[in-house]
């Protein structure tokens, strides 16, 4: 690659625009609820005993419903992680999460824009969808 002033003016407009999302609300709400979320003891357990009920799930899966405590296993990771998920700080956390995640989206479909229509381009969110953009027959995420 020979680096030359495009290279570099291109480099510059890309740390500006990671400032730029550094220093934007989403981003920094982002950082206070996962903050919040670091700091709530009680939501740290139900976090552990929720990781703690996957890997045993993941254990016992391979068998399925051949083992006899298999459906009980498996509803006792399910109530462990409506407990973690319903916690108000795990919502906040997951809506900023979500809305930052948003902006990347919209950010990268543009780049990909500048390029060309075609680019499919996967915002990991089926309920992100952008009505002017082609290339994948409308059965892609964006």
């Amino acid at each position: 690659m020979i680096i030359n002033e495009e290279l570099i003016a291109l480099d510059e407009k890309v740390d500006e625009l990671l400032a730029n999302i550094v220093h934007s609300d989403t981003f920094q709400q982002y950082i206070k609820a996962q903050d919040a979320l670091n700091q709530d003891n009680d939501l740290q357990k139900d976090i552990l005993e929720f990781q703690h009920k996957k890997n045993h799930f993941e254990e016992v899966e391979r068998f399925g419903t051949y083992l006899p405590e298999y459906k009980q296993i498996r509803r006792e990771l399910q109530r462990a992680k409506r407990k973690m998920d319903m916690q108000p700080q795990m919502i906040a956390y997951r809506q900023s999460e979500t809305a930052l995640q948003g902006i990347l989206d919209e950010i990268c479909l543009e780049m990909s824009t500048v390029i060309s229509n075609d680019i499919k381009v996967d915002a990991g969110n089926p309920f992100f969808i952008r009505q002017n953009h082609h290339g994948c027959g409308g059965s892609c995420h964006v």
